[in-house]
């Protein structure tokens, strides 16, 4: 998958969603964007997926309701609900950092370059510097975003960290995004 698409911008899941029709929107927004090229600015960018938000869901995205579509209905409490509310706060702060990553991105070192090559997946990176300490998530670009949305691999210190501490990694800087 190339890298400045919507597609790779949208294979870069969140950490959490609102509630569980808000993944099925989303992987709906990506295949629709799947190979389209990113535009230049993050306003742009988020303005298509807008868009689709309304096209998809019937409701725009700056409304501030939690509603639900039966589309993306497939069992369980909040099923099909979706929180334009988090998708116009939450979800667009963790975008624009994804944007801007991709469009500055952090150089990749080797031990980010070797897990990559030893997973065999189209890969794609999201990197966060913070005081000269570079963390990078790898996730699965080709993965349904259906399910609990941790990277396939966190690079910490050029090491990488156990699964098991992925969720308090992951955590943090959802923290951090807003």
């Amino acid at each position: 998958m190339k890298e400045n698409t919507f597609g790779y911008l949208l294979s870069i899941t969140p950490p959490s969603w609102d509630f569980r029709g808000s993944p099925y929107l989303w992987n709906d927004i990506k295949q629709t964007l799947l190979n389209e090229e990113l535009p230049n600015t993050f306003e742009e960018a988020f303005s298509k997926i807008a868009d689709l938000f309304e096209k998809c869901t019937g409701k725009k995205i700056d409304c501030g309701e939690d509603f639900g579509v039966q589309k993306y209905a497939h069992g369980g409490m909040s099923s099909g609900g979706i929180s334009a509310n988090f998708w116009n706060t939450k979800l667009k702060g963790f975008l624009q950092k994804s944007f801007q990553y991709l469009k500055n991105p952090v150089e990749i070192d080797d031990s980010v370059k070797k897990i990559m090559e030893k997973e065999n997946k189209d890969i794609a990176v999201l990197a966060f510097s913070n005081k000269g300490k570079d963390v990078f998530f790898l996730y699965d670009s080709n993965a349904k975003s259906y399910n609990l949305n941790l990277p396939i691999a966190v690079i910490k210190k050029g090491k990488r960290a156990k699964k098991t501490d992925y969720y308090n990694i992951v955590d943090k800087y959802d923290k951090d995004i807003n």
